[in-house]
Formats: C-alpha cells, structure tokens, sequence
C-alpha cells in the first residue's frame, strides 16, 4: 500500500493548513496495486469509508488496498487521490500553474502527458508533442512543485500512436527530467510492459489493463506499482440512475424500488446526516 507523511504548506510554522497525505511512489508503493477511478463528492466519501472499513488488513499483504499514512496530527484518515493533469491545459509554464493549483488541493500525486491537447483541426487521430516539448513540461512540473511527497509522473501514450521505440526514447528522457514515475498509457501485452519496464528505473503506472495485463503479480514483478481498472463506480452509478428514473416513468411505485436502493443507514452514512443534526443542534438553536 501506500505509506508516506503529508507535507505541510511551505513556511508554515505550524497550526495551519496541512496537506492530504501523498502517494509516496519514489520508496513507499507497494508491490503491486489495483485502484478505482473515482468521481464526484459522495462517491469520493464511499471510497474513503472503505478504506477505514479495511484498515485491519491495510498493513498486512493485501495487494489490492492502498493506505495512506495514519499522521497523528490529522483527525482522520484521507484517501489517497491521484489526478489526470492532462498535458497541463497549455504551454510549460500552465503545467506549472496546474501543477501549482493541484497541490494546493491537496492531490497526492499527479500525472502530465505528451499528448496534443485538445486535438488539432483535421488531425487524424491523436498527436504527441515533440520529445523536446515534452521534457520541457516534466521539467516545468517539477519546478512547480514545493512539497517534496507530492509524485509526478510522466505520461505518454506513444505506445499507440508511434510505437515501441518511441515509447522508450521518450519514457527515458522524462525519467532523465526527473519525473517520479512513468505513465504507461495504451500498455496491451507484457512484452510492451517488459520492454518498457527494462529501459527504466522508476515505478510505472498503467490503465485500463486487460486481458494478460491483470495478472497483479506479474505486473508488480515487472516495475508496475499502480494499475488502474477504470471508471467502474462511476459507470455503475450511471446505470443505476438510468434504471431507476426508466422504472418510474414506466409506472413502477418508488416503493417497489426500495431493494435497489441504498438503505437508509447508509444514506446517513455517507451524507454525514448525524454530523448536521449535531452541528445544526449546536449553531441553529
């Protein structure tokens, strides 16, 4: 899992604004593991009560669980949270903003791609910046960076787009940059991975693996320390809604369609409902 103390805003003297625990790649990733892509405010608090309804076994050799570090000073434990910063939505020096923004936020670590974004008038099909571009917005990342626990990886989907050698040529000049990771975006066998993986020192990071790629084991044998299995919540809460609002313009009573809902415990739970009664309760009356 992950284990890594937050880093507190540069220059404070204490008490005051302490960021959310970092996703400590560099020594503190696991072996190996699987993560969610996450969206929206009540599904983030989801993912934060499973991590606490798991934490007797966070420590031991659960492949399949991250934890962030348990500080003494946080009242609580926080999720860890890696964000796609695209390309950095502009030259090097809005990757630094981007940068900048996301660390403020609190995100534990961050991803900056070699893709041309958006996509350019008449263009067939997805472009990659220059190499020389490219190494420019690692550099700018990092130089935007002031705490140290925050991870920034290097991502490049050259494997699609211009092949395997490319791949390399790029993935190598970007851990040369200084990135903390390497995004491996559109990885479909092991023999993309293992090649990959042989050029370079630092973790890789994958997404959407499939087929040979979900063997968790072999993937953390071979440098991968975060393989993402996509948008799945956010997919599941997309259908349930749709199934939910057919039901009732097809007629369906809404009691009919309690077994499908969530109970009401858990809808206190994850709207922190007894939190308002108490704060209401304390500052309404």
């Amino acid at each position: 899992g992950f284990h890594d103390a937050p880093g507190e805003i540069p220059g404070d003297s204490g008490g005051g604004q302490v960021r959310a625990p970092r996703v400590g790649v560099r020594p503190h990733l696991g072996p190996h593991c699987r993560g969610p892509g996450i969206r929206g405010g009540h599904v983030r608090r989801v993912h934060r009560l499973l991590h606490r309804a798991g934490s007797a076994r966070h420590r031991g050799a659960d492949p399949d669980r991250v934890r962030p570090a348990d500080p003494p000073h946080l009242p609580r434990r926080r999720p860890v949270v890696m964000v796609d910063a695209d390309h950095g939505y502009g030259n090097a020096l809005s990757v630094m903003r981007t940068v900048e923004e996301l660390e403020t936020a609190g995100v534990s670590a961050l991803t900056i791609e070699d893709t041309v974004l958006p996509v350019s008038f008449g263009a067939n099909g997805a472009q990659l910046l220059s190499v020389e571009e490219g190494i420019g917005k690692m550099k700018a990342a990092l130089a935007g960076r002031t705490d140290p626990a925050l991870t920034i990886a290097g991502r490049t989907s050259a494997l699609r787009i211009s092949g395997l050698e490319d791949t390399i040529k790029r993935v190598k000049a970007y851990e040369a940059a200084g990135v903390d990771a390497i995004f491996l975006a559109g990885a479909n066998t092991r023999d993309e991975v293992a090649a990959v993986a042989a050029e370079v020192s630092v973790p890789l990071l994958l997404g959407g693996t499939t087929g040979e790629l979900q063997d968790k084991e072999w993937l953390g044998a071979n440098g991968v320390k975060v393989a993402l299995q996509g948008h799945l919540p956010f997919s599941a809460a997309v259908k349930a809604v749709y199934d939910t609002l057919k039901a009732l313009r097809d007629g369906v009573a809404p009691a009919d369609l309690r077994d499908s809902l969530a109970p009401d415990e858990m809808m206190g739970q994850f709207t922190r409902r007894s939190s308002y009664q108490k704060w209401t309760a304390d500052y309404l009356n």
